[in-house]
């Protein structure tokens, strides 16, 4: 981010999540860092490698915990933090009570809609998923079912596909370039190819950001979807 300067002074957070229903590290949060500190927050996640087998994991806990247990400075100056999640499932339908005290400390009275806590998000963060379709081993999964379930809590727009996982950052930097106005999509590509980028990778890219770049004015797809 320092070195393309797409976003000033960036402040950032590491999140690993996996199933709660199972896993025995389901949701680790680093603090916002702005300097090399950030890189021992990475170090002490732990990559479990699990994860749940019904095609759900709980990034609806994530959801819950960075809607209500973050404190943004970007806030204070009408400016959302962004969001990015990384996934090959789905979010599950409702945040679980019991999940959310033992993880989080919350004492909800009852479970909550996955679709009422990702509105609460989106009001402190652009929220998006990159998603790969091809996860760590090659396994390309049920990638329609999945997305067609990340489309009822993100607008569809947000929702970007790459064939290589390796593209998922110059994913997050042409997000963070185009609504922050600080290129348009072939302006973006060319600035990928002067970083020496493959064209392979120019063209992945390329073609994940391309409906995003196409849904007009920043923010109108939430609008849409939310409003």
């Amino acid at each position: 981010l320092k070195v393309t300067e797409m976003v000033p002074d960036p402040q950032i957070m590491w999140v690993a999540v996996g199933d709660a229903n199972s896993d025995r590290a389901p949701l680790q949060i680093s603090q916002f860092e702005s300097d090399r500190r950030i890189d021992s927050e990475l170090e002490k996640i732990w990559m479990e490698g699990a994860g749940g087998p019904f095609g759900e994991e709980s990034y609806e806990l994530v959801a819950y915990a960075l809607a209500r247990k973050t404190d943004l400075d970007c806030l204070k100056r009408g400016k959302k933090g962004y969001l990015f999640f990384t996934a090959d499932e789905a979010p599950y339908a409702e945040v679980n009570v019991g999940l959310i005290k033992s993880y989080i400390g919350d004492t909800p009275q009852s479970n909550l809609s996955t679709v009422e806590v990702f509105k609460e998000v989106q009001e402190r963060f652009h929220t998006y998923l990159i998603f790969p379709r091809a996860n760590i081993d090659g396994h390309r999964g049920d990638s329609p079912t999945i997305l067609a379930k990340w489309k009822r809590y993100i607008p569809a727009s947000h929702i970007l596909a790459v064939e290589d996982q390796a593209a998922v950052v110059e994913v997050m930097l042409g997000i963070m370039a185009l609504r922050e106005h600080k290129f348009d999509l072939d302006e973006f590509i060319a600035n990928m190819k002067e970083r020496q980028c493959s064209r392979e990778r120019c063209s992945d890219v390329r073609k994940a950001l391309e409906l995003f770049a196409r849904s007009g004015v920043p923010g109108q797809a939430e609008a849409d979807l939310f409003g």
